[in-house]
């Protein structure tokens, strides 16, 4: 269904394609194919990352769940877990605290997060990364994006991966977080924003066709050094055929 809804959408000769990846294979079509870093919202270049206490948790679908916390309760460290509902027994979980669906609060405890770990989606990836965050994802089940998300993750050495249908366990999650220093040194000079590699990308191939680039709007990143993520270049960038 949803490469038949792909397929019915999407131009069958375009011109140029222009994707966002936080990793980057080889390219089949390499003249007319720009890859770029993710795009990163505002309110996430709006934040401020810092290293807390907690891990954020954070699953987009109930199935398992209760093995997830069983997991997380038996480790020692405080867990900030989203979309998981309220538990029966919640003082079973006196290491989790449990919050409502909330977009400023749950990117406010993003920023403040030691690590993240969470279901493999390419959104929270993308904003994790950008955040310096070290990430173990377990993606769903039967969703290929999600799949390929976590083994490209996992290969360019930017966190772990869960495979599909394992249930974590408690020393994955401490194995994990024993190794997480490895992977925030690793961000440290990880490519992690895109959006003016795309606008940029977006206005040559306008100009390769005689059109006129729309005016440019600014959205301001937060104040960063010349080292840090939001002012790196992007990764790969490949000029649109004429």
């Amino acid at each position: 269904m949803t490469a038949a809804a792909i397929t019915a959408i999407a131009p069958s000769r375009p011109r140029h394609v222009l994707l966002t990846s936080f990793f980057y294979p080889e390219l089949r079509h390499s003249r007319r194919t720009t890859l770029v870093p993710p795009i990163i919202r505002p309110a996430v270049q709006s934040l401020e990352p810092e290293h807390g206490n907690h891990v954020l948790v954070y699953f987009n679908q109930t199935q398992g769940a209760g093995a997830v916390l069983d997991a997380l309760r038996r480790v020692d460290v405080p867990f900030v877990a989203y979309n998981f509902g309220k538990p029966e027994r919640p003082k079973r979980y006196s290491n989790i605290t449990f919050k409502q669906p909330s977009l400023e609060g749950f990117l406010g405890d993003l920023a403040r997060s030691r690590a993240v770990l969470c279901t493999a989606g390419f959104t929270l990836i993308s904003e994790g990364l950008y955040l310096g965050k070290p990430l173990m994802v377990a993606p769903n089940g039967g969703i290929f994006e999600q799949t390929l998300n976590a083994r490209f993750l996992e290969k360019e050495g930017l966190g772990e991966a869960a495979a599909p249908g394992d249930t974590l366990t408690a020393g994955d999650v401490r194995g994990f977080l024993r190794r997480a220093p490895r992977y925030a040194q690793r961000l440290d000079g990880f490519e992690a924003r895109g959006n003016e590699a795309a606008v940029a990308c977006i206005e040559d191939v306008l100009r390769s066709v005689g059109a006129a680039a729309p005016p440019r709007t600014s959205v301001a990143p937060r104040a960063a050094s010349p080292s840090s993520r939001s002012a790196r270049a992007p990764a790969r960038r490949r000029e649109p055929s004429a």
